[in-house]
C-alpha cells in the first residue's frame, strides 16, 4: 500500500504503511466476529423457537429489515401459528387501525379466525 501523497519525505511512511495493515487486520476480524456472532444467536433463537408449545400471533410490519420473509416462513412450519403482515410499518407496530386491533382481539378471544399467514390492510378513516 502507497503512502498518502501528503506524508511524502514526511519520515511517517513507515508509520502510515504500519497502521493501514493494523486497520486492514482489525476490520478483518471485527468483520469475522460479525458474520460469527450473528449465527450463535440465530441457533439459539432457533433452540428457543422449538421449545414453544402455544399459540402464537406474529406481528409482523412489513417493512421490517429484521423479520425477513424466510424467517417467517420457517416459522410457519410450526402449528398453532399464525401471522398477521401490517402493511406500510416496519420492525414495530404500534396497532393503532380498526382492522388491526379486531384481528389481534380475534386472535385473543380464539374467534375462528383460520389459522396461517394474513395481510391486515388498513381500515378507511372513520369520520
Amino acid at each position: 500500500m502507497a503512502p498518502a501523497r501528503f506524508l511524502a519525505g514526511s519520515g511517517l511512511e513507515p508509520f502510515a504503511i504500519a497502521m493501514a495493515h493494523w486497520l486492514r487486520v482489525r476490520i478483518s476480524r471485527q468483520r469475522r466476529h460479525a458474520v460469527r456472532a450473528p449465527a450463535r444467536e440465530a441457533g439459539r433463537a432457533r433452540e428457543a423457537w422449538e421449545r414453544v408449545r402455544c399459540p402464537v400471533l406474529v406481528i409482523h410490519g412489513m417493512l421490517s429489515d429484521a423479520l425477513l420473509p424466510g424467517t417467517i416462513g420457517r416459522m410457519c412450519k410450526k402449528t398453532g401459528l399464525q401471522v398477521m403482515h401490517v402493511p406500510d410499518t416496519g420492525h414495530t407496530p404500534i396497532l393503532y387501525d380498526d382492522n388491526q386491533i379486531h384481528f389481534v382481539r380475534s386472535w385473543l378471544d380464539r374467534s375462528a379466525l383460520a389459522q396461517g399467514c394474513w395481510c391486515v390492510l388498513h381500515a378507511p378513516p372513520s369520520g
